[in-house]
């Protein structure tokens, strides 16, 4: 099939990943606590508690934490996303976390043959926003979206709602989802896309061993 629109998810995808290195989230999760007035909790609550905390779970169990602490759940994600970003960010500026190798000249290239890009995230809006920004990847995407509210995280991948809302507003006929978990592939396939795994997963349309690998599925 003819490809004429790519959307990828971020982390570990064309963002280094940072699942070896959680303590800036961890962090987030604290700081977070405190301005909700919940700063009792942070030398209570366990590594995993913590984690469960920051969201990048399901919002299932992100919710049912934020219940059982009595936290208010919207106002501990307003929070906790800000803070997110903020230390992805500086991890970002101190060079500890840079883009895949091959993500700008993947994105040029495809750009150059007027195939329509985007990003989907699970991240928070805030830090997708601030990593395009720094990376000065904007003049290649048509959208670039993360997690914004409480109800966009309850619609997080693998549900289908981010991936269909950017397939409605990219210009393209023929879609692929490039990610790196079970999550994505799920998502594209809950969309009734084409999906593509940096990895291996037996219900990806392709399998690819690293990112620049994708654009020889626009050579053949």
């Amino acid at each position: 099939m003819d490809y004429d629109a790519v959307i990828f998810d971020l982390d570990g995808t064309l963002l280094e990943s940072t699942s070896s290195q959680l303590e800036w989230l961890h962090t987030a999760v604290e700081k977070a606590l405190e301005e909700t007035d919940n700063s009792s909790y942070v030398t209570e609550l366990s590594k995993d508690e913590i984690i469960t905390l920051s969201g990048i779970r399901s919002y299932k169990e992100f919710d049912d934490k934020c219940k059982k602490l009595n936290i208010d759940s919207e106002e501990f994600w307003f929070y906790v996303s800000h803070f997110r970003a903020r230390g992805k960010t500086q991890l970002v500026e101190q060079d500890l976390l840079n883009l895949v190798d091959s993500t700008e000249n993947i994105l040029q290239v495809l750009d150059q043959e007027n195939i329509e890009l985007g990003i989907v995230s699970n991240a928070p809006n805030e830090t997708v926003e601030e990593i395009v920004d720094y990376f000065e990847l904007k003049p290649f995407l048509s959208l670039f979206k993360g997690i914004g509210d409480i109800e966009e995280l309850e619609k997080r991948k693998p549900n289908s709602f981010h991936l269909e809302t950017a397939i409605d507003s990219l210009e393209g006929e023929n879609f692929i989802y490039v990610g790196d978990s079970k999550v994505d592939i799920m998502a594209a396939n809950n969309s009734g896309i084409d999906s593509v795994i940096i990895g291996e997963h037996p219900e990806a349309t392709f399998e690819i061993d690293k990112l620049s690998e994708l654009q020889a599925l626009f050579q053949s």
